[in-house]
C-alpha cells in the first residue's frame, strides 16, 4: 500500500505527497528537489520541483531500488539488477 509524506505546520499535519505507488526509496536535496522512485518495474522516477510532482522518463523500464545525489543536478539510481543510472541535469 502507497505511503505518504505530511508535514507539520504547527497545529496540524498536512499531506504534502500521497503517491498512487509503492515507492522504494526517496531522496530530497532541498524543498524543492524531491526525488522518488517506483516498485513498479517500468522505470518510474518522479520529481517534486517545490510546485507539483513529474514523472521524469528514465529511458528504462527495469524496477529501481536505490537513488542517491552529491547534489541538486546530480543523481546516481541503482536498478533492481545492479544497473547504475547516472543522470546529470
Amino acid at each position: 500500500m502507497p505511503g505518504c509524506i505530511r508535514k507539520w505546520t504547527g497545529s496540524d499535519w498536512l499531506d504534502v505527497f500521497k503517491p498512487n505507488y509503492i515507492v522504494t526509496d526517496m531522496i530530497a536535496t532541498s524543498p524543492s528537489d524531491i526525488w522518488s522512485l517506483s516498485a513498479n518495474y517500468n522505470g518510474e522516477l518522479y520529481h517534486y520541483n517545490g510546485l507539483a510532482w513529474q514523472l521524469t522518463d528514465t529511458g528504462t523500464r527495469t524496477r529501481f531500488e536505490r537513488i542517491f545525489a552529491s547534489g541538486p543536478k546530480d543523481r546516481f539510481i541503482i536498478s533492481s539488477t545492479g544497473v547504475i543510472l547516472h543522470q546529470r541535469d
